[in-house]
């Protein structure tokens, strides 16, 4: 005659608490089996038979909810998740699952019900996410030249192609906040340049100048296109110059003609009647000559 076999209560309770061990049926069994671990990439989530069920669908929700934020915001979610967990633990086998996005696990032979957070990136920053993906941490990388990032505390894993300008043009940086001390470097970098020839004396400084206020911005800020200033123009389109280029200068006996802001215009002599005495000048009219007056003698009379 089969009689069963009695286990003392204290093991019992030992039996049904234990982590490690579960036991997915009612049985006449002396032991319970080892959970199984899990490798990298993955969370020790719990095995359901009937996903539609209350407590498969419970613990389904707790786990997505808590996947999609930071384990420094997770708070209730973390409570329901162990409620979900606590009506599976010792009856349920373990079945590993990916690590959600922006997540990763790089410890192998383990039980982890959470993965770990994937670093947040800052502004000019974009996410290299480790190879094979989840199973190792991410890390921070500098965009790229002639690209850009400008949201902060992020996770994306591209930084933005910056657009080209038209001619006419030149490539500036957007500033949201203009009246920053970076915007107006910039503008007053900018307008300075704008405001005289590539070579005249003091002009390198200016162009380090700007050189250094759109360092402040580059991989931050996308690209503004914005006029050129006076006297300067831009052929070149598709372009992402910083300064627009010096229309011609003119000598004397010459007049600037067709000069606009997408060529650079062209010295023409003055014509018949007219002169410049300007020398390296940007003139585009030139003043008549003055024409030759003779005074006409009176006759004397004579008495």
């Amino acid at each position: 005659m089969l009689t069963r076999q009695r286990v003392h209560a204290a093991d019992a309770t030992r039996a049904v608490t234990l982590p490690t061990r579960y036991t997915s049926e009612p049985n006449r069994k002396t032991h319970c089996t080892e959970q199984g671990t899990c490798s990298p990439g993955k969370y020790a989530s719990y095995e359901c038979k009937d996903p539609s069920s209350l407590t498969c669908v419970a613990l389904a929700t707790a786990e997505d909810a808590i996947g999609k934020v930071d384990a420094s915001s997770a708070g209730t979610l973390k409570t329901a998740l162990s409620d979900a967990r606590d009506k599976f633990a010792g009856k349920s086998q373990v079945e590993c699952k990916d690590c959600q996005v922006a997540k990763y696990q790089n410890e192998d032979s383990h039980r982890h019900e959470v993965c770990k957070d994937e670093p947040r990136c800052g502004q000019s920053f974009y996410l290299l996410r480790a190879a094979p993906s989840r199973e190792a941490k991410g890390s921070c990388k500098a965009c790229a030249a002639n690209t850009y990032q400008t949201e902060d505390e992020h996770r994306k894993t591209k930084c933005v192609p910056q657009d080209d300008c038209p001619a006419g043009k030149y490539a500036s940086y957007e500033c949201k906040d203009p009246r920053s001390a970076v915007c107006l470097a910039l503008t007053a970098a900018e307008t300075a340049l704008g405001n005289v020839d590539a070579s005249s004396v003091g002009a390198d400084k200016l162009q380090q100048d700007l050189r250094t206020a759109r360092n402040k911005l580059a991989g931050k800020s996308q690209v503004e296109c914005k006029d050129c200033h006076a006297a300067k123009y831009q052929n070149e389109d598709n372009n992402r110059v910083d300064v627009c280029k010096d229309h011609a200068t003119c000598h004397a006996g010459e007049r600037i003609t067709a000069a606009n802001d997408t060529w650079s215009g062209a010295c023409t002599s003055c014509g018949e009647l007219k002169f410049q005495d300007n020398v390296s000048h940007r003139k585009t009219v030139s003043p008549a000559v003055a024409p030759v007056t003779r005074r006409r003698r009176r006759r004397r009379r004579v008495f």
